[in-house]
């Protein structure tokens, strides 16, 4: 059984992000040393709604934080709000199928997202 919020299409996803230099890392198989560190050094940050967003509080002043969320209910702005206080680029991006509690997401439209983000 998959977890919730799960990205459906995740190796498509993958495959059309890992040309901008994007790299899938698994936070479970981390230490917490290691998840610090990776957070701390990141330059960009994708990833779905999820506990591991809470490392944003490692992140250098410069980071860049896209979350992804299909929805934008007031109970799910814990992260922006994270985000928005230690000053950081924040955006979520939402263009997002919702099958049950996971997602598909639109890949071209989050190349072309990413892409915008990536040289503001």
């Amino acid at each position: 059984m998959r977890s919730m919020r799960q990205i459906l299409n995740e190796d498509a996803l993958l495959r059309a992000i890992e040309p901008l230099g994007f790299v899938r890392i698994f936070m479970e198989d981390l230490s917490c040393a290691e998840q610090i560190r990776t957070f701390s050094e990141a330059e960009v940050i994708l990833s779905p709604h999820g506990s591991a967003l809470s490392f944003t509080v490692f992140c250098s002043y410069d980071v860049k934080i896209i979350e992804i969320l299909k929805n934008n209910r007031n109970e799910l702005q814990h992260f922006s709000h994270i985000a928005w206080e230690f000053g950081f680029d924040f955006t979520r991006f939402q263009k997002v199928d919702m099958i049950g509690d996971n997602m598909q997401v639109n890949c071209d439209a989050l190349v072309s997202h990413l892409s915008r983000v990536i040289t503001q």
